[in-house]
């Protein structure tokens, strides 16, 4: 049986997170965890995906005793780390992937597809929908991760070696990090949390829901 994936889900402090969010802290820090209660579930219903890593502010997300909590280490590379740690320790054959908590428009269908497309590469990143960052990023095996997430990353990475993945990826490619960006997504669909909140709170124009 071919192994599953270890998602590693690197989760920031909400009070810190989505800081170009034009918005007052405490509806920034709500996105947050909806979005981070999103990627967690769709990892955690993805068939691909055997073990679902959380590291960082897990408390409020990691409802199941399937999801693996390991303390915020205080930066994006410690968490990657951290996690990468773990399945070296725990699955060290096992192929991993880091998947961002910003992708409101992921589906655990969309997520399978991507991490089968990613088995043939022994490193695979997908660019952010602006073309300089990167969302998702995979690799043959604990051993073999090396993130450079932060900035031109999407660059970094296939410099490191790792194949970009073309395509549209809709919900893989599509991090939020501005008011624009959730509008956006919105109109793709997002999980229905993240829309109710959109839409009690009046952050942004109604959120489609996504098809089941």
């Amino acid at each position: 049986m071919t192994a599953g994936y270890t998602a590693i889900v690197p989760v920031k402090r909400y009070r810190r997170a989505k800081s170009r969010l034009a918005l007052p802290s405490q509806q920034r820090e709500g996105l947050a965890q909806a979005f981070a209660l999103h990627v967690v579930t769709a990892a955690l219903d993805a068939e691909q995906v055997a073990a679902v890593v959380l590291v960082g502010e897990g408390s409020a997300v990691a409802r199941s005793a399937d999801v693996i909590v390991i303390p915020d280490p205080g930066s994006l590379p410690g968490a990657v780390e951290a996690g990468r740690r773990w399945a070296l320790d725990r699955r060290p054959h096992a192929p991993v992937a880091v998947v961002p908590a910003d992708l409101p428009a992921l589906t655990s269908r969309r997520l399978d597809t991507a991490l089968a497309a990613a088995r043939g590469h022994q490193a695979a990143f997908w660019a952010d929908h602006q073309g300089s960052g990167t969302t998702l990023l995979t690799a043959s095996g604990p051993g073999k991760l090396v993130a450079a997430y932060g900035g031109a990353s999407a660059a970094r990475h296939r410099e490191l070696g790792a194949i970009a993945m073309p395509g549209a990826w809709p919900g893989v490619r599509d991090d939020v990090d501005t008011l624009d960006d959730l509008e956006r997504v919105g109109e793709l669909g997002v999980g229905p949390g993240v829309a109710r909140l959109i839409a009690t709170q009046g952050i942004a124009p109604a959120a489609r829901f996504l098809p089941a």
